[in-house]
């Protein structure tokens, strides 16, 4: 069994890397080559192993501060790990990126944290690049996730409002192409993609 379908078996659902990659694509439509690509918090590198399997970028840089998964991202091709400090991303120059992406990362951090990633991925995209990330937002909540999280007392999952983070990034010239839900023990994120003007 590969990493990411353990990982999908134990903590979402069965095939939730490749159905999150794939929305991911689909609402990116890349129609040039994806030649650099930065990910945060890449962990066992389940979305970076199937990114570099669809795009071929010729760097894909990652920022990890688990440093017991470093062995096995940097077994990846055309890997590049940066210097991790767990808020910025001050490896990468301004407007350098294709896609930046973060998936799993901002559901865990406190809000402070996950807006000072956003004011990075929004510095480092290139003009007609991508940001995609997901997190918990008012349209992911429902009676039956509502109770499963009571019920489990999970403390651990943060949420941000989805029309505030439309605003701010706005701000930072990003328009949303579009979303996707994905699994999330006990519930649901969702993927939002936006482009760069």
């Amino acid at each position: 069994m590969s990493v990411e379908d353990y990982i999908d078996r134990y903590s979402a659902a069965p095939g939730a890397t490749v159905e999150t990659v794939d929305a991911l694509l689909r609402l990116a439509d890349f129609r040039e080559k994806v030649e650099r690509v930065c990910e945060i918090g890449a962990g066992s590198g389940r979305y970076a192993a199937r990114v570099i399997i669809s795009e071929y970028p010729d760097t894909y840089e990652i920022y990890e501060t688990a440093g017991d998964w470093l062995p096995r991202l940097r077994s990846l091709p055309n890997v590049v790990l940066q210097p991790a400090d767990g808020h910025t991303l001050s490896a990468t120059p301004s407007g350098s990126v294709d896609l930046v992406h973060a998936h799993k990362v901002f559901v865990y951090l406190p809000l402070v944290v996950t807006i000072g990633y956003l004011d990075e991925m929004a510095r480092v995209v290139r003009p007609g690049g991508i940001v995609a990330f997901d997190v918990v937002n008012e349209d992911c909540l429902d009676d039956q996730m509502t109770k499963n999280w009571v019920s489990s007392r999970a403390t651990l999952y943060g949420m941000i409002s989805r029309s505030w983070l439309l605003e701010r990034l706005a701000q930072h010239g990003l328009s949303l192409v579009g979303s996707h839900f994905v699994p999330l023990s006990g519930g649901r994120t969702e993927l939002l993609v936006f482009r760069r003007a």
